[in-house]
């Protein structure tokens, strides 16, 4: 069996929408009361990206003071972008660029919804240069002027986002390789060691001509072998995870599960198990992650159209695509070369079923 590692996203940096870019340790819910203190993810507070350093590198400004028990989105309003704009965007801008490239800043937010619609009724943004000698001073005059000038702004703050780094280094599951590996990471993405970083690491088992799956019971085990976790409190976690059933096998799932604050070793806030095989089907279309459709679409047609592509596709796989079981952690970044090393074959039979990969298919 083959054990390999990888760094994933989101590697996020503390104090700067959807929970597959961005999710961190959780923090004051400031809206709860005293008595009632709640904690909130920051992907679920209201945010918007104010900055983009590269492709895959975002600055996202954060605004707790907009989070109610009513509000659904995280996204925020055209009315509350617009305060973004033109109270702290804008202005900050102008301090900071003043006599140089300012003059070419819309006036307003509003001025720039007319300007970048087309007429098909889609958007083309404008995007400014900002010199990285300036990025101190916008940043002060930014949050200055949105404090003072908008109630809702007064506990703001930033994060960055390093994006669609998922699988950017495989190495062997040991410390060197991992050691290695994190700070090849480090260099490539420009992560500074003083700033809270949190990280996503994961681990590949997989034998070639074979279809490995997570064991359904064995889910409280994989806990308490990863994260150390107390058998009560890996078997609560467990209880409370969500479930991934395969191919309707009710002893064969993966899971999901949010980590609240029950203290286990490597600090981690979320994990999730599961296998490969879904990229078969995989679809991202809103909240699904398989292509949906209705019974009547799928036995349209004599045969029918896309029950006929998918046995074929399934035959395909029963030759070519072995399946391979993932788990992934998302920790503080001084654990990322700690945890998920050194998978013995214990942790393997008591959290894994093997399949020959024709008859899994």
């Amino acid at each position: 069996m083959g054990v390999s590692r990888s760094f994933s996203r989101p590697a996020t940096r503390h104090g700067a929408r959807s929970e597959n870019i961005l999710c961190l340790h959780p923090i004051a819910d400031r809206s709860a009361s005293r008595s009632q203190a709640g904690v909130v993810e920051p992907h679920k507070l209201p945010n918007m990206a104010i900055a983009k350093v590269s492709e895959r590198v975002v600055v996202r400004a954060f605004f707790p003071g907009l989070l109610t028990a009513a509000r659904a989105e995280p996204t925020l309003s055209a009315a509350e972008a617009a305060q973004v704009y033109d109270v702290g965007i804008r202005p900050a801008s102008m301090v900071v660029q003043r006599n140089t490239t300012s003059t070419d800043w819309p006036v307003n937010y509003a001025a720039e919804l007319m300007r970048a619609q087309n007429p098909a009724g889609g958007f083309a943004y404008a995007k400014k240069p900002l010199s990285y000698r300036d990025v101190p001073r916008f940043s002060e005059r930014f949050v200055h002027f949105m404090t003072e000038g908008v109630p809702w702004a007064k506990d703001m703050f930033f994060m960055t986002q390093v994006r669609g780094t998922k699988g950017a280094t495989w190495h062997a599951g040991n410390a060197a390789a991992a050691r290695e590996h994190l700070e090849e990471y480090k260099t490539d993405f420009l992560i500074d060691d003083n700033d809270m970083w949190w990280i996503d690491v994961g681990a590949e088992l997989f034998i070639p001509g074979r279809a490995l799956v997570w064991r359904r019971d064995g889910h409280t085990k994989l806990l308490r072998h990863l994260l150390h976790f107390s058998p009560r409190d890996a078997s609560t976690l467990a209880n409370a995870a969500d479930v991934d059933v395969a191919a309707h096998l009710s002893d064969v799932a993966g899971f999901r599960v949010k980590i609240d604050q029950r203290p286990n070793r490597h600090h981690a806030t979320y994990l999730q198990a599961y296998t490969t095989d879904k990229s078969a089907v995989y679809h991202r279309d809103g909240y699904r992650a398989a292509k949906y459709l209705s019974g009547a679409a799928a036995l349209k047609g004599a045969p029918p159209k896309y029950l006929d592509s998918l046995y074929h596709l399934y035959e395909a796989c029963q030759v070519e695509l072995d399946c391979s079981a993932r788990v992934e952690v998302r920790v503080p970044l001084e654990q990322a070369d700690r945890v998920l090393l050194n998978l013995s074959a214990q942790f393997c039979d008591e959290t894994v079923l093997n399949f020959e990969r024709d008859t899994w298919w």
